[in-house]
C-alpha cells in the first residue's frame, strides 16, 4: 500500500471486450464490434483516498510493430479524464468518464482500491489495420503541483498483440 498521502498505478492489463473478465494478450478485435478492453488498478494511502484532491489519469498506446503511436490506427488508443479522489460511491459516472469493470454493479470511482475499465472500441477498417500488431499502454496518473503534495505515478501494459479472427 503506498505511502498515507500518496496514490500509484499498480497493473495495467489487457483483455478482450467480449465478455472475458481475464488478462488477455492477444485480445480478440473482430466484429461485429471490434474492441477490447484495458483495465487499470490502483491504490492510495489512508489520506489520500477521501480529501477530494483532483487527479488525471491519461491513457495512451504505442504500435511497437510499427513504431508510432498507436492514434496513428485510432484516436480511441488515447483517453484523458479527470475526477476527484474520494471513497462514494457514485450512481452514474460523470459524461466522458469510462465504463466500471463490472458492469453488474453500480459505478464505482472508489479509492482506496481503485480498478477502472476503458474500452477500446475500434471501426472495421481501424480493426483491419491493428490486426496483428504489437502494442503496449502506458498509463499516467497525476495530480496538478498546487494541491498539495503531488502525485505522479506511470505504469506500462505488457506487450500485446490484437488479432482479429
Amino acid at each position: 500500500m503506498p505511502q498515507a498521502y500518496n496514490a500509484e498505478i499498480i497493473r495495467v492489463y489487457t483483455r478482450d471486450g467480449h465478455n472475458q473478465n481475464v488478462a488477455d494478450m492477444s485480445p480478440n478485435i473482430s466484429g461485429p464490434d471490434y474492441k477490447f478492453d484495458l483495465i487499470v488498478e490502483a491504490e492510495s494511502g489512508d489520506k489520500r483516498e477521501n480529501n477530494g484532491a483532483p487527479y488525471t489519469i491519461s491513457i495512451s498506446a504505442f504500435n511497437i510493430t510499427t513504431g508510432t503511436p498507436a492514434t496513428a490506427i485510432s484516436a480511441a488508443f488515447s483517453q484523458t479524464f479527470s475526477e476527484n479522489f474520494r471513497t462514494d460511491i457514485v450512481p452514474t459516472p460523470p459524461p466522458g468518464t469510462p465504463d466500471p469493470v463490472n458492469a453488474a454493479n453500480p459505478p464505482e470511482f472508489k479509492w482506496p482500491r481503485y480498478r477502472q475499465k476503458f474500452t477500446i472500441q475500434l471501426t472495421a477498417a481501424e480493426a483491419a489495420n491493428a490486426a496483428g500488431n504489437v502494442f503496449q499502454y502506458t498509463v499516467v496518473l497525476r495530480t496538478p503541483p498546487n494541491v498539495g503534495d503531488p502525485i505522479l505515478s506511470i505504469a506500462q501494459s505488457p506487450l500485446f498483440i490484437l488479432v482479429a479472427e
